[in-house]
């Protein structure tokens, strides 16, 4: 039951992302477009299909509304059709003859693949999920199906995506103590040494003692010593340095 409801959360979850997603392209659709809506003869052709159809298409059909407003020729080419063949969006002879008939665009005049689809809200009691499993997973299908082609695909790629995924909780951390006291040299308001206090230091620190006494701050050789080396004044002896 817990695997269960932890799958219709993820469900839940995709949707919500996906109605986000498209809330947002709306949004920035709207902020486009809004030219195209305002109350002149170009922008009333769009009353219908304003917010409903991709901004790539609109402006698509706003070149063919300038072609179709443009004075005739003598010689009109008969449309081949071609335009929305390709397109799937009306081309300047269609919309020419919507202009003279004073008429409006339709979203059947433009193909499903420019439409924005708008996902239904799901909003399930997941605190009682024996009962309401069934109708969340029934709603979650009738709004997959009725998603195109390609945000059906992102869907699944995002359900996908969470099942692999495993749940994580993040513990409290462990305090570890020290099981000796800290050193007084050691904290995060020690002053650097100047040099002449590191030289002082290491004075004191690397002082060699002597070989002979075993005393420090002189050498074997030197007349500080109080026991003299046998070799050395044995030397001195016969003149030799």
């Amino acid at each position: 039951m817990n695997n269960l409801l932890l799958c219709c959360e993820k469900l839940y979850l995709a949707i919500g992302n996906n109605h986000a997603e498209y809330d947002v392209s709306r949004q920035r659709q709207q902020m486009r477009i809004c030219n195209y809506a305002q109350p002149t003869p170009q922008g009333m052709i769009f009353q219908n299909i304003n917010l409903k159809i991709s901004h790539f298409a609109l402006n698509k059909i706003y070149e063919q509304l300038k072609l179709a407003r443009q004075p005739q020729k003598s010689e009109e080419v008969n449309c081949t059709g071609f335009f929305n063949t390709v397109w799937g969006l009306p081309c300047s002879h269609k919309l020419r003859l919507y202009l003279d008939q004073e008429q409006d665009l339709q979203l059947s005049d433009i193909h499903l693949h420019w439409h924005l689809a708008k996902p239904q809200q799901l909003k399930p009691r997941l605190s009682r999920p024996d009962k309401i499993l069934s109708m969340v997973l029934d709603q979650v299908r009738s709004s997959f199906r009725a998603l195109p082609d390609h945000q059906q695909i992102a869907t699944l790629e995002e359900l996908h995506r969470l099942s692999q995924q495993t749940p994580k909780t993040l513990q409290e951390p462990v305090i570890v103590r020290s099981k000796e006291r800290p050193r007084r040299h050691i904290g995060s308001t020690r002053r650097d040494l100047s040099g002449f206090e590191y030289v002082e230091v290491t004075q004191k620190t690397n002082k060699r003692s002597c070989q002979t006494c075993g005393e420090k701050g002189h050498r074997s050789d030197s007349k500080r010593c109080k026991k003299e080396n046998p070799v050395l004044r044995f030397s001195r002896m016969s003149g030799f340095r």
